[in-house]
């Protein structure tokens, strides 16, 4: 990820770098955006995220070092879930 001027991480992310922070695939970021399920906005025709935003919607799918099962109500250990 590209750092700002003062080497921080720079607050807005792209789908590129985002889809590396997440380890999915850009594919699976752009299903994410597609059903509203991870904020966004755009530059254009860009998406941008911010990076704060991005990292509270990974705490927000967080139970107790478990990830909530989209498909049920059982929780997942984190070595079980398939990201593309």
């Amino acid at each position: 990820m590209k750092a700002d001027g003062d080497g921080m991480p720079s607050p807005i992310m792209t789908v590129n770098e985002v889809a590396q922070y997440l380890r999915v695939h850009q594919t699976t970021l752009y299903k994410l955006i597609r059903r509203g399920e991870i904020q966004f906005f755009k530059v254009g025709s860009d998406y941008r995220f911010n990076r704060e935003a991005i990292e509270k919607w990974i705490a927000d799918r967080r139970v107790d070092g478990r990830f909530p099962d989209p498909d049920s109500s059982r929780l997942l250990k984190p070595a079980a879930l398939e990201l593309h």
